[in-house]
């Protein structure tokens, strides 16, 4: 296939011309659309990419060259990820489109060619697949069960975490205080708010008789976390001043606190952790920026 022209470049487009090459080559065993694209709850927005997963046994050509997906249109950004199982090109085409090439290997059978429910049924990651897959270039997706919901915290996992989460609150109210802000705010939000989220999914879990699904890094989180705890979350975002990290640690830790009571109840365990001084230290001495 020759390369082609921008033009209106669309998602419906791309895939259309990524179906057509996968046609055509024998050592593309099997390909699908998977995520927000390959499903209809909720619906994918115009800022859904295309994320494709391609079974080929031609991995070390595709990983190791870019001709093959720059033929689909013009290209304004690639690059390799090789960190995890699969190799996988997230290239970012004309108009902002973005398009995941996620490159499974697969080995030549002798006689016939998997079909493509065989090939996702090797398929590691079933949590993938659970949020829609569909094959490429077909308007109707393949159902697949998700992996049941992750088992409740044990009590070890509930201290481990609340003790963590102690010493970052105290970390971060220091960092406030002495101007450190950039440290401050990168501990907030990479250390702490990601041990606030799994306290909101594990209470999200354990409080309901048919544990929600809380996908993932947050997302649909207005749709599964508690709505008592929702109008919170705006204030755990602070800007780059001393006394707005402060005040996100008081909401932060009011949050804290009440999800780790009800979660200890929950669990049936008692909690003395979020009684420790640390945190009346943090109420009662706002920071002062200084150093």
């Amino acid at each position: 296939m020759r390369n082609l022209p921008a033009g209106n470049l669309s998602y419906p487009l791309l895939e259309n011309r990524i179906h057509a090459w996968v046609s055509s080559r024998p050592d593309i065993y099997g390909a699908c659309a998977v995520g927000s694209r390959a499903r209809s709850d909720p619906p994918p927005d115009e800022w859904s990419d295309l994320d494709l997963i391609l079974f080929t046994s031609a991995l070390p050509r595709l990983s190791a060259g870019s001709s093959w997906f720059r033929q689909f249109g013009e290209v304004w950004l690639a690059q390799l990820f090789s960190e995890g199982p699969h190799p996988e090109w997230q290239v970012i085409y004309a108009g902002g489109l973005k398009v995941d090439f996620l490159l499974v290997p697969v080995t030549p059978a002798a006689k016939t060619r998997p079909a493509l429910q065989d090939l996702l049924a090797g398929f590691p990651d079933r949590q993938v697949l659970a949020r829609g897959v569909r094959p490429l270039g077909d308007l109707h997706p393949i159902a697949f069960t998700a992996q049941p919901p992750a088992p409740p915290p044990s009590p070890d996992e509930f201290k481990t975490l609340i003790t963590q989460s102690l010493f970052l609150f105290y970390r971060i109210e220091k960092l406030a205080r002495r101007g450190e802000l950039w440290q401050a705010q990168h501990q907030l939000s990479c250390d702490l708010r990601p041990r606030l989220l799994t306290l909101l999914e594990w209470h999200a879990r354990l409080s309901n008789s048919l544990p929600p699904d809380t996908w993932y890094h947050g997302r649909r989180i207005d749709a599964w976390a508690s709505p008592r705890f929702l109008p919170v979350l705006p204030a755990l975002f602070p800007a780059y001043q001393a006394v707005d990290v402060h005040r996100a640690l008081l909401a932060a830790l009011d949050l804290f606190t009440a999800l780790c009571g009800e979660i200890a109840r929950h669990l049936h365990v008692p909690i003395i952790e979020t009684t420790s001084p640390i945190l009346d230290w943090i109420r009662l001495a706002p920071a002062a920026g200084g150093s």
